[in-house]
């Protein structure tokens, strides 16, 4: 049966299990407009907290990755003010929620979240306003400054960021393209290495990508 009762929930969902195997899981709650959040403990659901209320239609769009203590960390987007937050769940359960990471217009619409094993953040997001696909990461805690990762026409949809062993990264995504227009991966494999000295060029995916 369901989770939760009668209430328009679970858009946007974002599922990631801890070192437990516990399951938790971020949601948007259309009724209310606000970021929701819920964890399987000792075989049962937890009662729904509000992790983001304020404004309203908060929480849209949601990414979620554990750290190696235990932390949550979850990006969203915030409809009214068009841009895109970051909030964080401490292991005693505390979240801290609302901080903008971009306050251009219209960014966050896809975002990705993923930790390195420095515990560094990374999100790769889309700039609606643009057509872009934006990055921005995490240096010994401390939110570095976003930058466009690649600009070649409408790019940035559904976002992928993922981290290995090695800690390469790379990022999938959808790029809407023209009849006949020239696939994005390799420009953008180009500008990612020139930023970031990204090592490697990932596989050539049918939407595009890129790989540091």
């Amino acid at each position: 049966g369901p989770l939760i009762g009668d209430e328009d929930v679970g858009r946007y969902v974002s599922i990631v299990v801890d070192a437990q195997n516990n399951p938790h899981m971020l949601y948007y709650n259309v009724s209310r407009g606000r970021l929701t959040y819920i964890r399987r403990s000792n075989g049962n659901w937890t009662t729904p907290e509000t992790v983001d209320g304020n404004p309203v239609a908060v929480g849209l769009h949601t990414s979620a990755a554990f750290d190696s203590t235990g932390k949550l960390h979850v990006v969203y987007y915030d409809r009214d003010n068009e841009n895109l937050r970051y909030a964080v769940r401490a292991t005693n359960g505390t979240w801290t929620a609302g901080e903008i990471l971009d306050a251009r217009p219209r960014v966050g619409l896809s975002s990705s979240i993923a930790v390195d094993s420095g515990d560094n953040l990374h999100v790769a997001y889309r700039d609606q306003t643009n057509n872009h696909l934006r990055y921005i990461k995490t240096v010994n805690g401390q939110w570095g400054n976003s930058v466009a990762i690649d600009e070649s026409g409408n790019v940035g949809w559904k976002p992928s960021m993922v981290i290995d062993d090695q800690d390469n990264g790379a990022v999938e995504f959808q790029k809407l393209r023209e009849q006949g227009a020239a696939h994005p991966i390799e420009a953008t494999g180009k500008k990612l290495r020139s930023l970031f000295a990204w090592k490697q060029q990932d596989s050539d995916y049918v939407e595009g990508s890129a790989a540091r």
